[in-house]
């Protein structure tokens, strides 16, 4: 066998790195309603959309994976008798999702931060966060994870990132 064709089988077979599990937090409310837009009218703070992908340590898309999503307000609270800020989508047969939400913000001793929960047929059940790159309340939080900083942009008056979740399998 030749080097190239070494290196192309290598190359070929690269795993993905899983996404890094930090577990639920106390504020996960199973039931989160199927939802694209977390938004509500009238609602403060400053317009997010998070969008990306869900695949498997080969590099798959996860097709019917399900991404849930929840976090607090501009004011820093949860709501944790309905179900403002939460909900679930499906991936598209890609295992692109997209969320449209209002970004959180830093409370107490955590940097901003949304909560997700990502399941998948045939994969481990993933509990993390997603933070954002650049928040200065990071320096001070010992929850904060490079690997779970995305970096955003703003077009059009809203803040936008793309994040991608590895699972691993079952």
């Amino acid at each position: 066998m030749s080097l190239a064709a070494t290196v192309s089988e290598l190359t070929a077979t690269d795993l993905q790195i899983p996404t890094e599990d930090i577990g639920l937090g106390p504020f996960y409310k199973a039931g989160a309603p199927d939802r694209r837009s977390l938004r509500e009218k009238g609602m403060a703070g400053e317009p997010l959309r998070v969008s990306g992908k869900v695949l498997d340590t080969r590099g798959r898309p996860l097709t019917g994976a399900r991404v849930e999503m929840w976090h607090v307000d501009s004011q820093g609270e949860y709501d944790n008798t309905g179900f403002r800020l939460r909900g679930q989508v499906a991936c598209a047969a890609n295992g692109e999702y997209s969320f449209e939400t209002m970004a959180p913000v830093a409370y107490s001793s955590r940097c901003a931060h949304v909560h997700v929960r990502v399941t998948a047929s045939g994969a481990k059940t993933l509990a993390t966060e997603i933070q954002f790159a650049g928040d200065p309340a990071a320096a001070k939080d010992r929850g904060a994870r490079p690997s779970l900083a995305m970096k955003t942009t703003t077009k059009n008056g809203e803040r936008q990132g793309s994040f991608l979740f590895v699972l691993r399998d079952a």
